[in-house]
C-alpha cells in the first residue's frame, strides 16, 4: 500500500463508521457432520505500507477528539495462521505532527505471542483529554510523554492472556488547571519511571526508581469551603455492594525501590476567610526507599523543605503503605513558623489578630494494626495577640487569658498533646482530638487555672485558696508553702494578674474570734505583768501564758472587765472559779459583721502583703476583691474562714 488515507470516525451515539462497511448477520450454526478436520491456513510472505495517513475522531465526548497519524510505516513479514508459526513487524508513524510511535515485534498467532520493543515519543495527554475529563476535572496545558521498553505477551494454556513490560516511562513539562476556578492544579518538570518490569496475570510491579523533579500543586480551600481536591475526581453514585462478595485475590506483588523528590512545592490558598490566607511548602527533596507490599518490610522516609522559605521541616521513619494493614512511624519537625500570617484565621476564630510568634512542632506518629498512638509537642515563642476583629465566629472562651497563663517568664509556651485511637473507626480524626484538647485547655485555663499549671508548678492545683483558723487572720506555715508556688508563677509569668479575694464563716469565725479576743485578754494582763517588771515591749500576739499561770491571769483579765459581776450581800465581787471567769467574760465580748468582714478582709492583705514583702510581684499587679461572709446555708467543699485566688 502506497500513500493510503483512512478515516476512522465515532458519532455522538458511539457509532463507528467502519462498522456501516460490514454486513452484519446472524451466526450460523454448522452440523456437527461438515466439520472440517484439517484447520484453515493463511499464509502472508511479506505486507508494506508506506506514507500512510489514519485519521481519527470522536465525537462521543463532550469536547471531540481529533488524531492523525501520519508518516506511517509498516513491514511485516512471514504472517501465517498456522500453529507455532512467527513472523515480525516494524512500525511508525508520526501522530499530530508532534510525536512518534515505532516498534519492533516477533509474534505468533497460534498460540498467540508477541515480543516487541517499543518507543514514544512526544506524546501530549491534553489530546485525549476528554475522555477522562468529566471524571478527572482538570484541564491538561502541558505535558509530553514517553515509553522506551520491551513489551511481551503470550497465551498460556488456559488460553488465558499474559502481558509484561520492561523499561522506562516519563511525562516532562506537564500542567494542569482545575477545571472549575481555573487555578493552577498540579504541574512537574519530569516523572520518569525507571526501570519498570510490570505484569499481568500474574499482577506484579518492579520499579527501582520513581523520580519527580521541580513538582508544583496547589492545595486551595475554595469561597465555599470546598477543598479543590475533593472536587477534582467526580464522585458517582455509590453502587449496592451485592451481599456476598467472592474472596478478594492477592494483588500481586509491588515493590519500588526508590520513590525521589527534588525540588519540589506545594502552595495551600484558603479563600473562605478574608483575608484569603496563603502559604507555600517549598524546596522539597528525599526520597521513600524500600517501598514493597511485603508484610514484615517497610520503606525508609527522608524528606525535607521549609515553609515560606524560612521555616525547616524534616520528616524522617519508616512507612509501608503498600500492604493490606497500613503501617507508619514517622517523626516530623517543624521549626520556626512565623505565625502572623495565620491572622485571619485567629481573627475569625479567636476576635484577635496574631501580632507575632512563632511556632515549633516536634509529632511522632505510629499506626500499627490500624491503632494509632501519636505524640504532638508544641513549642511556641513570644505569642502576641494584635488587634481585635469583629467575627461572629469568635470563641467566647478567654483564649488570651489561656496564651498568658501558658506563657512563661521568657514568653515561650511548651504543650504536650498525645492522641491515640483507631483509623478504621469512622468517628475518629486527629485533628478533631487534637481541637478537642486545644478547647479543653482554654476552658480549664478558665475554669481551673492552677490545675492546669500542676503539671509545671507541682503543688499549684492546691492554690486555688487560702485555708485560715477559725477568728485568725495569720498565715499558717503550710499556707506560706502554697503561696511560695503563687510566686514562682507569677514571676514566670509577668503578664498575669492576681485577684485576692477574703471569706468568713458567720458562725464558726464569730465563735473563733470571741475565743482569739479572750485569750488575748489574758495575754495582755501577763505583758503588763512583764513591763511592770522592767521585760521590754513585744507585740501582744507573742506572749505565750504557760498552764501554771494561767488562772492567775485569768483572774486579772477578769478584775479588768467593766461589766457588771457578781457581789455577796456586801456588795463585794464574789470570788468566782477560773470556768465561771471565762464564762462571764466570753458572754460580754460582742462580735459584730462588722468585725468578721474586716477579719475577712485582713486576710486577704495577709496574703497580698507576704507576695508583696518577697519583691518577686509588683504590688500592681495585685487586687484586692470585696470580702464576702458566708453563712451555713451555702455549703462549700472548702473552709469558708479563706481567702480564694483567681489568675487574670
Amino acid at each position: 500500500l502506497n500513500s493510503p488515507e483512512v478515516f476512522v470516525r465515532r458519532d455522538k451515539t458511539g457509532a463507528v463508521n467502519l462498522e456501516a462497511i460490514v454486513e452484519k448477520t446472524e451466526p450460523v450454526q454448522e452440523p456437527e457432520a461438515i466439520k472440517e478436520e484439517q484447520p484453515f491456513i493463511l499464509t502472508i510472505d511479506k505486507v508494506e505500507l508506506k506514507n500512510g495517513i489514519c485519521n481519527f475522531s470522536d465525537e462521543s465526548v463532550s469536547d471531540p477528539v481529533n488524531l492523525v497519524a501520519d508518516k506511517l510505516e509498516i513491514n511485516a513479514g512471514n504472517i501465517s495462521t498456522a500453529a507455532g508459526s512467527q513472523g515480525t513487524a516494524d512500525f511508525s508513524c508520526r501522530l499530530n505532527k508532534k510525536g512518534t510511535v515505532s516498534a519492533k515485534a516477533a509474534f505468533g498467532i497460534d498460540p498467540l505471542i508477541c515480543d516487541a520493543q517499543i518507543n514514544i515519543e512526544g506524546l501530549e495527554p491534553g489530546w485525549v483529554q476528554p475522555y477522562f475529563t468529566d471524571k478527572i476535572r482538570i484541564i491538561v496545558t502541558g505535558g509530553r510523554a514517553s515509553v522506551k521498553g520491551a513489551v511481551a505477551l503470550k497465551q498460556n494454556d488456559e488460553k488465558e492472556i499474559q502481558i509484561s513490560y520492561k523499561g522506562n516511562a516519563a511525562i516532562t513539562n506537564f500542567a494542569s488547571v482545575d477545571k472549575e476556578n481555573k487555578d493552577d492544579f498540579v504541574r512537574w518538570k519530569a516523572l520518569n519511571i525507571n526501570n519498570l518490569d510490570a505484569g499481568f496475570n500474574p499482577v506484579y510491579v518492579d520499579i527501582k526508581e520513581i523520580a519527580l523533579k521541580e513538582l508544583f500543586s496547589s492545595v486551595i480551600v475554595n469561597s465555599d469551603g470546598k477543598l479543590n481536591l475533593s472536587n477534582v475526581v467526580k464522585q458517582d453514585e455509590v453502587e449496592q455492594v451485592p451481599e456476598k462478595v467472592e474472596e478478594k485475590k492477592s494483588a500481586g506483588k509491588i515493590s519500588i525501590g526508590r520513590v525521589s523528590l527534588n525540588n519540589c512545592n506545594i502552595r495551600f490558598i484558603d479563600r473562605s476567610i478574608n483575608p484569603h490566607y496563603s502559604t507555600e511548602l517549598s524546596g522539597i527533596n528525599g526520597s521513600v526507599s524500600g517501598l514493597t507490599s511485603m508484610e514484615t518490610e517497610t520503606a525508609k522516609v527522608e524528606l525535607s523543605g521549609s515553609l515560606d522559605n524560612t521555616s525547616p521541616l524534616i520528616i524522617t521513619g519508616r512507612i509501608n503503605p503498600l500492604k493490606d494493614d497500613l503501617f507508619v512511624d514517622l517523626h516530623t519537625s517543624f521549626k520556626d513558623i512565623d505565625l502572623s500570617p495565620a491572622s485571619p484565621y485567629s481573627g475569625k476564630y479567636v476576635g484577635h489578630t496574631i501580632r507575632m510568634g512563632k511556632l515549633t512542632l516536634d509529632l511522632k506518629y505510629l499506626i500499627d494494626r490500624k491503632k494509632l498512638d501519636s505524640q504532638n509537642d508544641v513549642f511556641i515563642d513570644q505569642f502576641n495577640f494584635g488587634s481585635s476583629v469583629d467575627s461572629p465566629d469568635a470563641t467566647s472562651l478567654p483564649v488570651k487569658f489561656a496564651v498568658s497563663l501558658l506563657k512563661d517568664r521568657h514568653g515561650k509556651i511548651n504543650l504536650n498533646m498525645p492522641v491515640a485511637g483507631r483509623t478504621d473507626d469512622p468517628e475518629f480524626s486527629v485533628w478533631k482530638v487534637i481541637v478537642k484538647i486545644l478547647v479543653n485547655l482554654v476552658t480549664k485555663a478558665a475554669t481551673a487555672p492552677f490545675s492546669l499549671l500542676a503539671s509545671l508548678y507541682p503543688g499549684a492545683d492546691q492554690l486555688a485558696n487560702v485555708e485560715f483558723e477559725y477568728g485568725r487572720t495569720d498565715l499558717s506555715a503550710q499556707s506560706e508553702q502554697k503561696l511560695r508556688v503563687l510566686l514562682q508563677i507569677m514571676a514566670d509569668k509577668p503578664s498575669l494578674n492576681l485577684e485576692i479575694k477574703g471569706y468568713g464563716d458567720m458562725e464558726k469565725d464569730r465563735e473563733g474570734l470571741i475565743q482569739y479576743l479572750f485569750e488575748k485578754k489574758i495575754k495582755a494582763q501577763k505583758l503588763m505583768f512583764l513591763l511592770k517588771n522592767g521585760q521590754p515591749a513585744v507585740p501582744v500576739e507573742e506572749i505565750t501564758v504557760e498552764p501554771v499561770e494561767y488562772d492567775v491571769f485569768l483572774k486579772e483579765a477578769y478584775i479588768a472587765e467593766k461589766f457588771k459581776k457578781p457581789v455577796n450581800a456586801q456588795g463585794q465581787p464574789l470570788p468566782l472559779p477560773a470556768p465561771e471567769m471565762k464564762k462571764l467574760i466570753v458572754e460580754h465580748i460582742r462580735v459584730t459583721e462588722s468585725d468578721l468582714k474586716i477579719m475577712a478582709e485582713q486576710r486577704a492583705q495577709q496574703v497580698k502583703n507576704y507576695l508583696v514583702k518577697s519583691q518577686q510581684v509588683k504590688p500592681e499587679r495585685i487586687f484586692l476583691i470585696e470580702a464576702e461572709l458566708i453563712s451555713r446555708e451555702k455549703p462549700e467543699e472548702v473552709r469558708k474562714a479563706r481567702v480564694d485566688l483567681n489568675l487574670k
